[in-house]
């Protein structure tokens, strides 16, 4: 079984992150801003599709970084290949600090273990800037959708369709693992622009089965439009009671493992960080920022508005549970492999 014992920390205590940006910060914004980024454009690249989950953290983050850099930040959403445009042209910026972006480790970590085609960066050349909430995912289905419970999926009388941004992201292989351990005989729909519109398709009865964030998903559930199946995560969410975990409904001991290692590596989900070669001081500009929105009340204001949750891991943290799940995801490659033949 696959170990991920930095995946189950928590994050650091709200009193520790505002001890450090009280000393890397002085006594404000004004005090912070570094003279590199007075009035300076910083392009925000966001690969995923405008409306959703990402760009909706991205913009409302956006306004608060601008406070604390002195500059503007631009959020360019920029979709494709399950988000891996995005990241491509992200990692082939110019590294001075003025092109950033916010996007799914797991979805990066997915694809180079699975070989993906068209990936140009190194995951383990990103630099972290700070990840600002690990959203587990949940598996749901219409309350219009033929099939309404796990029993009736495992038994369908075909092929369940469920769709998807792309072939290679995190919801794709989780989504895929998870039937393979329960038996469910899943077919991706793909090339919808984003996570957002893969849903929305599911909704209007392009699919039987959904897979999203429990952010993206909790209003729909809570108006009874959709019904939540199984949870992929390591821990239950108090917002879904009586939601089982995919883990413990798979009763083949080595898939429910490897289901569990997939759900630690969503750990890193919804980071912002920046491409190799950045120099330093830029990086701990950005670093401490991002740690300030992210104390912001303002802005966790906002957000509690919004239903987004925020659960703030600092750089250097996050960068730790990134090598060690670098160190440990390879026995997951052959599974990647298996769930990418199935998809074709």
């Amino acid at each position: 079984m696959l170990q991920f014992k930095g995946f189950i920390r928590a994050a650091r205590s709200s009193a520790v992150a505002a001890a450090t940006l009280a000393i890397a910060w002085g006594s404000g914004p004004a005090a912070a801003q570094d003279d590199f980024y007075e009035g300076e454009t910083v392009e925000l690249i966001v690969p995923h599709g405008a409306g959703g989950g990402f760009d909706t953290y991205a913009r409302a983050s956006a306004r608060f970084l601008e406070e604390y850099l002195g500059a503007t930040v631009v959020v360019k959403n920029v979709t494709g290949a399950g988000g891996n445009i995005g990241r491509n042209q992200l990692y082939r910026a110019e590294p001075d600090g003025l092109t950033i972006g916010f996007s799914s480790f797991p979805s990066m970590i997915f694809s180079q273990l699975s070989g993906a085609d068209g990936i140009q960066y190194d995951v383990n050349e990103w630099e972290i800037l700070g990840r600002v909430v690990a959203e587990s995912e949940v598996i749901s289905v219409p309350a219009a959708a033929k099939y309404q419970s796990l029993d009736e999926l495992r038994n369908a009388d075909g092929p369940v369709r469920i769709p998807l941004s792309g072939v290679g992201d995190d919801t794709f292989f989780k989504a895929m693992i998870v039937a393979r351990g329960l038996g469910i005989d899943v077919v991706p729909v793909t090339g919808y622009d984003g996570a957002s519109e893969a849903f929305a398709a599911g909704m209007r009865g392009d699919g039987e089965i959904l897979s999203s964030s429990i952010g993206s998903s909790l209003q729909l559930i809570e108006a009874g439009e959709i019904k939540p199946i199984l949870q992929i995560s390591l821990v239950p969410s108090t917002s879904l009671e009586g939601v089982p975990l995919a883990s413990e409904v798979i009763e083949d001991e080595v898939m429910a493992s490897f289901v569990r290692s997939v759900a630690g590596i969503s750990a890193l989900d919804r980071s912002f960080f920046a491409p190799p070669g950045v120099p330093e001081e830029r990086l701990e500009t950005l670093r401490a920022a991002v740690a300030a929105t992210m104390e912001n009340p303002d802005f966790l204001a906002e957000m509690e508005q919004l239903g987004r949750a925020i659960d703030f891991m600092p750089a250097d943290e996050a960068s730790a549970v990134l090598e060690e799940a670098m160190a440990n995801a390879d026995a997951l490659v052959p599974l990647l492999a298996d769930a990418l033949e199935a998809a074709r």
